[in-house]
């Protein structure tokens, strides 16, 4: 199943249907490898339709925002649920990811 891709400017909003868990991640993780090979470096994920996430959705997080980097590029998050947001705070990833209120938001900081 293919994720939902938009763009706004230069910058990818990828918005994940599902939660980012062991299990959701294969073929979300082939699509964002292939984004990156194709020098799609820039890149924001929108939970808004992801309620939850596992260590295994963040060390995938992780993976891809390392990629990006590698690349001259970044990987930016927005809209995160409750949830997730309490899980990036307890894991303090909200202080490695920058985090946005609004896809459009994430999006100008690449500028």
């Amino acid at each position: 199943m293919s994720v939902p891709c938009t763009k706004i400017g230069f910058v990818n909003v990828i918005t994940p249907p599902f939660p980012l868990v062991d299990g959701n991640l294969g073929e979300f993780k082939q699509q964002l490898e292939e984004m990156l090979k194709q020098g799609e470096i820039k890149l924001v994920i929108d939970f808004s339709r992801t309620q939850a996430i596992d260590s295994k959705g963040i060390e995938f997080l992780l993976d891809i925002y390392e990629d990006a980097r590698k690349k001259g590029g970044n990987l930016k998050l927005c809209k995160l649920s409750e949830l997730c947001s309490d899980i990036f705070a307890a894991t303090r990833m909200n202080t490695f990811f920058d985090i946005y209120q609004e896809p459009e938001d994430a999006a100008r900081s690449f500028l």
